[in-house]
């Protein structure tokens, strides 16, 4: 009886570590059309208790070298503007450097992960101008007039 227990004990732990170890290595990869529930970036954020729902969110990915630098003016303007929150995470040596824009409904609707090509100001306010709308755009889908 007690054996049983002790077995049935185990096999939900090592089912629970297996699970996580899942969602962390998912959290690695998160592209354009990804929902982010679940993932390590979600957690980090603070998605689902502060965001989901209630505004978009852009994210900068950061790795440990390099320091946090204090966001441009413009975000100060995109904030209100857009019902934008700006979110700092530190990731994790080997994930990469991105910056993220994720919709209120929990999708990564654009990534910048280039270091070859230059983050214009107009990229940016195109992308947030589709999250502007009330019935989100499909992803890919042209800025509004």
């Amino acid at each position: 009886m007690l054996f049983s227990h002790f077995l049935r004990y185990l096999h939900t732990v090592l089912l629970v570590v297996m699970l996580l170890a899942g969602v962390v290595v998912a959290a690695h990869g998160l592209e354009v059309g990804d929902r982010v529930f679940g993932s390590q970036l979600a957690i980090d954020i603070g998605f689902a208790e502060h965001c989901h729902g209630k505004a978009n969110v852009y994210v900068i990915n950061y790795v440990p070298p390099i320091l946090k630098l204090y966001p441009p003016p413009i975000l100060e303007e995109f904030k209100t503007k857009y019902n934008m929150r700006v979110a700092w995470r530190q990731a994790a040596e080997d994930e990469e450097t991105a910056l993220f824009i994720i919709d209120k409904s929990g999708y990564v609707r654009w990534k910048h992960a280039d270091e070859t090509t230059n983050l214009t100001i107009d990229a940016l306010t195109t992308e947030f101008a589709k999250l502007k709308r009330n019935t989100p755009l499909s992803i890919g889908s042209p800025a509004p007039d």
